[in-house]
């Protein structure tokens, strides 16, 4: 059996090692935004041979300038397709950009093919990148109507207020779809995912990194820490973002994760280290070279415009009441984990853990061991009905790992919420628990304890959530001025889709734009305009 899982183990490496880069599609909602706003982005990630690759599980997506690096997010990916969002800093220079995202099979040189290039206007601050200059007046780059593969089909003229629909034809295509107001802002032509697709087939590349196939693979360094020490990564939130893994000799340490969603509060720690052993991590980010960038020109003609997209920014979509959530990669962990699950409410309450412990939570007790207080269970015997203890427990609180049981059994029980058990064995990376109990706070207070200080708690940003806005309209004001009416990453077209939409209170053009793959691999395009009046 060891032989056969070697053999497997060493096809894997091979298949590793033939496999060529990869390269990334960015679109975005459109090429033109102000510092504050929120950047909708859908992701197209291709093999070597032009396909939709269903290797690597996570997308790195940069912000880049002329400066540099000044943004920096990661998206998921699921049979090649990812989405997400983001929110621009409000201090970020004025100036044009390219939104650049790669995975880890790519180089950092290779990254900026499929980037799309955008405009960003700062409205708070007057802090502009050297390339920009102020004009008396400004061309406006309008989109050309044209079709690939799709065709749209909207009325020419638009009532405000009113509503309309949005009809998409196509044989069959995976597509983004956005429909947005069209202003003097816009400067950049629009990147075509055409052009993107001229390039393939191309060769592997000599020197690159294996796909991330089941997640982000989290690279850190300790110090101080001897090899084959456990290391701990967990984010509090969900005992689902729990990994761990060992020190090597040279200090490094790799977390194989399934990805992490959104931003959290992740604690590292090396539990059999003392006070001088620390654990970094390392960032994922290649910071790749932007080449050359268009210059951004600033005109008195743009200030009209730069007042409504700012006063627009009142009624920006919410993240979290105006969007649906598309689907992403399922956690296997919890689906094949059961849990007891004991609401404290419920019971008489205690002031100590201690006393919870032994009053109200049935076969988990405390013992010493060397000095120091540990878990253990009762679990069923294998083979028959009997009950048996069992040590080598994980404690937890909110998710994330104590390795300390003493931090858990000096907290205020009154603030714990819940208590979950699981009396099966578990897997955490190379460690098997016989059980887990995770203590549930009423507001993920785990952050707040006072740990050891080989300890490390920090703010972790994971990939973002796949999102969609399917044009739901806002309710705070009697006036819609939304610049945005549509945004949909991944859109399943089989010959005929329909969207109604509902149309903002002000005139203007608005444009719709829609990119992807048809069902032979090959891209499909098309944009059409129409007017609000």
């Amino acid at each position: 059996m060891k032989r056969f899982f070697l053999i497997l183990l060493a096809i894997a490496a091979i298949s590793n090692t033939v496999k060529g880069a990869e390269r990334v599609y960015v679109s975005t909602d459109r090429n033109a935004y102000l510092a504050g706003e929120r950047v909708w982005c859908s992701l197209f990630c291709l093999d070597e041979y032009g396909d939709l690759s269903t290797d690597s599980a996570v997308a790195y997506l940069e912000l880049i300038s002329e400066n540099g690096s000044a943004l920096q997010t990661k998206i998921g990916l699921l049979q090649g397709r990812g989405c997400g969002e983001f929110i621009l800093p409000a201090n970020l220079q004025e100036g044009n950009y390219l939104l650049t995202a790669y995975t880890a099979t790519q180089s950092a040189d290779s990254a900026i093919h499929g980037s799309r290039p955008i405009s960003i206007y700062n409205t708070f601050v007057q802090n502009r990148l050297p390339s920009v200059t102020i004009s008396d007046s400004v061309p406006t780059a309008i989109p050309e109507d044209s079709s690939l593969g799709i065709t749209l089909y909207t009325p020419a003229f638009v009532a405000r207020d009113g509503e309309f629909t949005l009809n998409i034809l196509a044989d069959c295509a995976d597509i983004s779809v956005s429909v947005y107001h069209e202003d003097p802002l816009s400067q950049l032509p629009q990147s075509r995912i055409e052009d993107f697709f001229r390039v393939f087939p191309i060769s592997g590349e000599e020197d690159f990194s294996p796909a991330e196939t089941s997640g982000e693979t989290i690279h850190a360094v300790s110090t101080g820490a001897d090899s084959g020490m456990a290391a701990v990564l967990s984010c509090a939130g969900g005992v689902e973002n729990t990994y761990i893994s060992s020190t090597r000799e040279d200090g490094h340490v790799i977390f194989q994760t399934g990805n992490i969603y959104g931003d959290r509060e992740m604690v590292c720690e090396i539990p059999e280290g003392g006070d001088n052993v620390r654990l970094e991590i390392l960032s994922p980010f290649r910071h790749p070279k932007p080449g050359t960038i268009p210059s951004m020109s600033i005109g008195k003609d743009m200030f009209a415009s730069l007042a409504r997209r700012k006063a627009s920014m009142s009624q920006q979509v919410k993240s979290d009441t105006l969007v649906r959530f598309l689907p992403k990669r399922e956690d296997l962990f919890a689906s094949g984990v059961s849990w007891e699950v004991f609401n404290l409410d419920d019971y008489n309450r205690f002031p100590t853990v201690s006393e919870v412990i032994t009053e109200i939570l049935p076969g988990l007790k405390l013992r010493r061991f060397k000095g120091k207080p540990v878990f253990e269970i009762m679990v069923a015997n294998q083979g028959d009905s009997r009950r048996v203890q069992k040590d080598h427990v994980l404690a937890m609180m909110d998710g994330v790992v104590i390795s300390s049981i003493d931090l858990i059994l000096s907290f205020d029980a009154m603030l714990l919420s819940e208590v979950h058990i699981c009396r099966q064995p578990v897997i955490f990376g190379n460690m098997l628990y016989n059980g887990v109990v995770n203590f549930v706070t009423k507001n993920n207070y785990v952050t707040a304890l006072h740990f050891a200080p080989r300890v490390k708690v920090m703010d972790f940003s994971g990939v973002r959530y796949p999102v969609a806005y399917l044009g739901a309209k806002p309710k705070e004001s009697a006036q819609d001025m939304r610049e945005l009416l549509y945004w949909n990453p991944a859109m399943t077209v089989v010959e005929r889709s329909s969207v109604r939409l509902n149309a903002p209170s002000y005139e203007g053009v608005f444009h719709v734009v829609a990119e992807g793959i048809g069902k032979d691999g090959k891209p499909v395009r098309a944009v059409t305009s129409f007017e609000v009046r």
